[in-house]
């Protein structure tokens, strides 16, 4: 009895070393990412971005916003990055902002700026979180998010 109790350890402990040194070296062969693509939307299209044009050095803040009307967001932004950043599109949960107002097209490095973006009445619930994307000439993509009736 004692020698079968101690077989059969033996084989359990055989097969978890098999399959130890088998997940180690299915581990070892998956190849990391080295470069990262970005995803911009356009209403529900969705088109990769490549990011090769050093767009990883922007980079903007979401100080504060104010949503507590319902045609308009304001968002208080801050360039912390050590590059300008050129603004391409705005957009809230995917929908194009209808006007944005306020900030130029060029955010210098250490500046803020205030943009008011027109959204569309009725589009958005009060209480309801959105998500802000800002996205810039050189592909990179800014989420923050936003909830309707509020400010932060």
């Amino acid at each position: 009895m004692r020698r079968g109790v101690a077989v059969a350890i033996t084989l359990v402990l055989s097969i978890s070393m098999i399959l130890s040194v088998f997940l180690f070296k299915v581990t070892q062969s998956v190849t990391p990412i080295l470069e990262p693509t970005l995803v911009t939307t356009t209403e529900t299209d969705f088109t990769t971005v490549d990011n090769t044009s050093g767009s990883t050095n922007e980079q903007i803040l979401l100080e504060s916003y104010n949503w507590e009307t319902a045609t308009s967001l304001i968002l208080f932004l801050r360039n912390v990055g050590p590059t300008p950043v050129n603004f391409a599109d705005w957009f809230i949960n995917g929908i194009p902002a209808s006007s944005v107002a306020g900030c130029s097209s060029t955010l210098p490095v250490g500046e803020n700026c205030v943009a008011t973006l027109t959204v569309g009445e009725g589009a958005y619930s009060t209480g309801e979180s959105y998500i802000i994307k800002i996205v810039s000439l050189d592909g990179a993509v800014f989420s923050f998010s936003a909830i309707d009736g509020s400010a932060s």
